[in-house]
């Protein structure tokens, strides 16, 4: 059966304005567990966004509670994620894969790249059925764009894919951000050996040098979406997964929870 979507409600994260196009009201999917939350939704939330559910919006209240600058941080890393695109173009990137894509917002990647790069081609990955509906809508007459299903916390990256659309003999530009909190060690060091040789990736995750607040995050993220949380790490941890990974942030009292930022290169094999 398929469902329509929109997200409304009342409270610290209400669901607001009219449906627009593209929006949850306008397309269809199949198999979403709306009584569940997912992290897609749960970042529309935390960025202002219209396109969740109520348990979406609950459980970022519950992660609010031992998390208080959620809110700011998501603003932040989206920033991030829009300014690094920009300099990737700027610099002569001309093929951007995202990975953990999320919902659409106001400027996307392939928007972006294309104000520098005019013939800029992108690659756009989630597993999170709205996501997808939502892209596919909004993409499927497009010819420099691609939407593809794959669930990254079974570790690795199937490119076949990608090679249809990107040449992965150049250089790509690779973007996980908000996403490696999400994926066990061994995903993340699967994925990076997947990427390919020479191409660059930029990481905006959250991460905390205090242990103990760590787990307590961690506890969180299990807790209030069920399979899709991994591990909040330390600067050290994050350096040894993705080596040459640099340019982090650390918060003014050095032991709250901040965004870990930056590009690496990864190597030529």
């Amino acid at each position: 059966m398929n469902a329509v979507f929109w997200g409304v409600g009342r409270g610290p994260f209400p669901g607001t304005g009219a449906p627009r196009c593209g929006s949850l009201a306008a397309v269809q999917t199949k198999g979403v567990d709306v009584g569940r939350a997912s992290s897609a939704r749960m970042q529309e939330v935390l960025l202002g966004g219209v396109e969740h559910y109520p348990a979406d919006r609950a459980a970022c209240q519950a992660l609010c509670e031992v998390l208080p600058m959620a809110t700011g941080l998501a603003a932040r890393s989206r920033s991030y994620l829009e300014g690094s695109v920009g300099r990737l173009a700027g610099a002569g990137a001309a093929q951007f894969l995202e990975l953990g894509c999320g919902l659409p917002r106001q400027d996307n990647v392939h928007a972006i790249a294309r104000r520098r790069q005019p013939a800029a081609r992108t690659v756009y990955i989630d597993n999170d059925p709205v996501v997808l509906a939502h892209a596919y809508a909004q993409l499927e007459e497009s010819e420099e764009e691609l939407v593809l299903a794959a669930d990254l916390r079974s570790g690795g990256l199937d490119l076949a894919p990608v090679c249809c659309h990107l040449d992965l003999g150049r250089p790509v530009a690779v973007l996980a951000v908000g996403l490696l909190e999400h994926l066990s060690d061994e995903a993340v060091r699967a994925l990076v050996r997947a990427l390919p040789a020479g191409s660059s990736l930029t990481v905006s995750t959250l991460a905390c040098e205090d242990p103990a607040q760590g787990r307590v995050i961690d506890e969180a993220m299990h807790r209030v979406i069920p399979g899709a949380g991994g591990r909040v790490r330390d600067a050290a941890a994050l350096s040894a997964l993705v080596p040459g990974l640099h340019g982090h942030h650390p918060a003014v009292d050095g032991m709250a929870p901040y965004l870990a930022e930056g590009t690496a290169v990864l190597p030529g094999r």
